[in-house]
């Protein structure tokens, strides 16, 4: 799953989305400065709702509700097989102790082995957390009673319980076999904690909650109790305790209240619109039909032979060369961008290269350079007529945000033609 950089504020990401999505980029940038009250009114009412019927938003959508789909589904897995994992384990651990009449005898034992059977039965209700969690717990305690009343050789030998050694007296919990697919279970989970904000699919969960319980009535839940005459119903109720106080927190915030809101903030919520909104200004242009400055990290002009080359570096350190312009032999374009490459922060005139009918203004788009290109690389010159190469290398990662999803779009739409791949290979760094 790609992780996003949310490094940027929303003031930037809102400048660099109005050149893509120009009243989406606008209402972004609306946010700054807005109370807790207006920030969530204002993202729930108006940004979630673009971004929902946005066209070009939907294959983006549909990805993040299908990993979280497989994600839901990936815990269920994970559900099923703890539910096995502790029911054996504590069948097996009710018939060792069974064995033994002396530990039979002792209520602690047997009324936590109770306890645990009951939980994995539905006989004793739980909403949250699961009901084979809490049984896990609970053997947890029967095991440590066991090894109170100086009985290990109950546990000793049995793999699906715990391993002792003589050091350990007290079983720590990832020493007890039966939470290996609990363990797997909660670190699952941790992509749905409130922290986790590079999961894009998981902040756009967050951020639809959010925009669904926005204006919803009291009356939703009204009809609707906490029920626990089965572990599906157990399931269901812990499913709309969480819901409401989700919904309860939010309503504190609506009615002004002073109430403690530890999930709606206005900081956590700028993260998870950092990387949702990020994610969007990735898309593809609808012109595009390769977008090689995906991911850059540097541009570099270079000259081979009779060609001016642009070097596109990627995060993973990968250089590809791509045609800008080819030259007619060493004529005066030729020499002319020669020197700028060579002398960059110098003076150069057409005219010195023996060019008497050009200018750097339209000298410059016949080899592609214009828009934000040409902004990056080029500034005037300090005499007439002349202009300067500000440098060969650009790094980007300092660039404005709105300046490099510009050069992304526009290079994206040049249709680059890529050069031959033993000049990429044997070119050092582009320095």
């Amino acid at each position: 799953m790609a992780q996003t950089d949310n490094s940027f504020t929303l003031e930037e990401i809102g400048k660099a989305l109005q050149l893509k999505f120009p009243e989406l980029g606008s209402l972004v940038r609306s946010l700054k400065n807005l109370s807790q009250y207006d920030f969530l009114r204002f993202t729930s009412m108006n940004i979630i709702p673009l971004i929902q019927k946005g066209k070009p938003f939907k294959s983006l959508i549909s990805r993040w509700e299908k990993e979280t789909l497989s994600v839901k589904q990936e815990l269920e897995n994970l559900k099923q097989e703890a539910l096995q994992e502790v029911t054996a384990a504590l069948t097996l651990l009710i018939s060792r102790v069974k064995e033994s009449e002396h530990l039979s005898a002792i209520p602690q034992v047997q009324q936590s082995l109770d306890e645990a059977r009951e939980y994995l039965e539905g006989t004793r209700p739980v909403y949250i957390p699961s009901h084979f969690e809490m049984a896990a717990d609970t053997m947890a305690s029967t095991c440590r009673l066991l090894l109170k009343h100086n009985a290990a050789h109950v546990l000793t030998g049995i793999a699906q319980l715990v391993d002792l050694n003589d050091n350990i007296d007290i079983p720590a919990i990832e020493k007890l076999h039966f939470y290996k697919s609990i363990t797997k279970m909660t670190k699952k989970n941790q992509e749905w904690s409130w922290e986790t904000y590079h999961f894009p699919h998981t902040c756009w969960s967050y951020l639809k909650l959010t925009a669904e319980l926005w204006n919803l009535k009291e009356s939703a839940f009204a009809e609707k109790s906490l029920k626990s005459s089965s572990i599906e119903e157990c399931k269901e109720s812990g499913e709309l305790l969480g819901l409401h106080n989700y919904w309860v927190e939010l309503q504190s915030i609506r009615n002004h209240r002073q109430d403690r809101t530890p999930f709606f903030t206005i900081e956590r919520f700028t993260k998870y619109l950092q990387v949702i909104c990020s994610e969007l200004l990735l898309l593809k242009s609808k012109n595009a039909s390769e977008a090689p400055s995906l991911g850059i990290v540097s541009l570099c002009l270079k000259i081979d032979g009779d060609h001016l080359l642009l070097l596109i570096e990627k995060g993973d350190r990968t250089k590809t060369a791509y045609v800008l312009h080819k030259f007619k032999g060493v004529t005066g374009p030729y020499s002319f961008f020669k020197y700028l490459i060579d002398n960059p922060r110098k003076d150069a005139d057409p005219s010195d290269f023996g060019m008497q009918s050009n200018s750097p203004s339209n000298l410059l788009p016949r080899s592609q350079f214009k828009g934000p290109l040409q902004t990056l690389f080029f500034q005037p010159g300090t005499k007439k007529n002349s202009i300067q190469l500000i440098s060969p290398l650009v790094p980007l990662k300092d660039q404005p945000l709105s300046l490099r999803l510009s050069i992304e779009q526009q290079l994206a739409e040049m249709h680059l033609s890529s050069y031959d791949s033993t000049f990429t290979n044997t070119i050092g760094p582009c320095e």
